[in-house]
């Protein structure tokens, strides 16, 4: 059983290796669903040994881009597939929901060597098994999803339906609302091999009490909490080990 874990530091990757996952998504920007990790986090993130694939997305909000963050992503492609990462996470949809299926063979063929993933996108297309066949005919690997749910322990028949779909020509990698509690029990309900987590806790950073009493903010409202940042729960992630041991 592979477990996946997302990370936004490389104190996350360190707490991810150490509670035994098996393997990273890299990002930044967790409150806004993930955008593309640096390159100085991903080189640094890959010295602590565990395979890497970093999220391709250039801003929150949805999957529909215009021409110049599509030229955003290709750069980031090509600079990040340098380094020794095993692959990459991203989603291109058209206005209809559809899978941006020219736009994501764009990417795929910068690096096709590589580990493709699409994540959640996959959520918001009408129809999960075309879209499925679509990422086999794409070439990419695995697909990321809550089932088309909040959470995939909400939509245990479906899982089960695209991996049994899928077979053995792409992997589904489930995620949201999986637990300690849950997490193998919903393995076998689903058959699905690897499990994906994003465990953050809130760490305090005491650096802006001043500016807070002042009234003084950092971000846009809509984005929570400008007197803490998300970080591993290595705890977390390690009762999911042992839920498989």
């Amino acid at each position: 059983m592979v477990v996946e874990i997302v990370c936004c530091r490389v104190a996350d990757v360190v707490a991810a290796r150490q509670a035994g996952a098996h393997r990273v998504e890299l990002c930044s920007a967790i409150e806004l669903g993930g955008l593309t990790p640096s390159y100085g986090l991903t080189v640094d993130a890959l010295e602590v040994g565990l395979p890497i694939l970093a999220m391709i997305r250039p801003r929150g909000a949805g999957f529909l881009y215009d021409n110049s963050d599509f030229q955003v992503m290709k750069a980031d492609v090509l600079a990040l597939s340098r380094l020794p990462i095993a692959g990459f996470v991203t989603g291109i949809l058209l206005a209809d929901g559809r899978l941006d299926l020219v736009r994501m063979a764009e990417l795929r063929s910068l690096a096709p060597h590589m580990d493709w993933v699409c994540h959640r996108a996959f959520d918001a297309v009408p129809d999960p098994f075309a879209a499925l066949d679509q990422l086999m005919e794409l070439g990419f690997t695995r697909v990321l999803t809550s089932g088309q749910r909040p959470r995939a322990t909400e939509a245990v028949s479906l899982v089960r339906d695209l991996v049994t779909y899928a077979g053995d020509r792409l992997e589904v990698l489930p995620a949201g609302g999986l637990r300690p509690h849950n997490v193998a029990s919903f393995v076998e309900a689903t058959g699905v091999s690897q499990v994906h987590l994003a465990p953050f806790g809130w760490m305090p950073d005491v650096s802006t009490v001043r500016a807070r009493e002042a009234g003084i903010g950092y971000g846009i409202p809509e984005v929570p909490r400008e007197d803490a940042f998300r970080e591993i729960d290595g705890d977390a992630v390690r009762a999911v080990v042992t839920a498989f041991s």
